[in-house]
């Protein structure tokens, strides 16, 4: 039997029936003209032409309430490997700026940072995120920020949609929602939660 007893700050909006994913998606078009919607996207490169990654792509490419596509590119180290990203990312009508994160110019960036004692931590998925962050912040194109895996193998834009209403919407007054979605492994996983949430 499912508890929908709901604690603290944090509520469960539960998915109670089956949800109209094109009713929610003409909403959020409505609310994405007063709240621009940016979707950024934490990406490895070893995630370029994946099956996952396939799929969301195909998703997002019927997806018209984004208006901000930032992908954070990481793990490129050659040129090669950067173009054939941007060449994959290119297919996706939102027009996505691509971050670089292991190319010359972010890593200058990171050294003058560094030297400012402004260091920005270790390569990895939070840092990645973070630049992104600062990028939808200083483009001035959005007033909110959705993220997601590029390694979501049942995604749908069910999901985006879900994940970005409660924020949207601006009558239920959320900051932030955090979307769930079954991975059942033997891994360590929430790291969104431990980034985002939990400082």
């Amino acid at each position: 039997m499912p508890d929908f007893f709901q604690t603290g700050a944090v509520a469960t909006l539960h998915r109670l029936g089956k949800p109209d994913v094109a009713r929610l998606e003409s909403e959020l078009e409505r609310f994405s003209e007063e709240t621009p919607i940016a979707l950024v996207l934490p990406c490895h490169i070893r995630e370029v032409g994946t099956p996952a990654l396939n799929r969301i792509v195909r998703e997002l490419k019927e997806v018209t309430y984004i208006r901000q596509i930032v992908v954070g590119i990481d793990g490129a180290t050659h040129v090669r490997q950067w173009r054939r990203a941007y060449k994959f990312f290119r297919q996706l009508p939102q027009r996505p700026v691509l971050l670089w994160n292991d190319g010359p110019r972010m890593e200058r960036l990171f050294a003058k940072l560094e030297q400012a004692e402004l260091g920005t931590g270790q390569a990895g998925k939070g840092r990645n995120v973070w630049i992104c962050f600062g990028y939808v912040l200083a483009s001035e194109e959005a007033r909110m920020v959705a993220l997601h895996d590029c390694d979501i193998t049942t995604y749908n834009r069910e999901l985006l949609a879900r994940l970005c209403y409660p924020v949207a919407h601006p009558a239920l007054g959320f900051d932030f929602c955090k979307g769930y979605y079954a991975r059942v492994t033997d891994k360590l996983n929430g790291r969104v939660m431990r980034l985002l949430v939990t400082p």
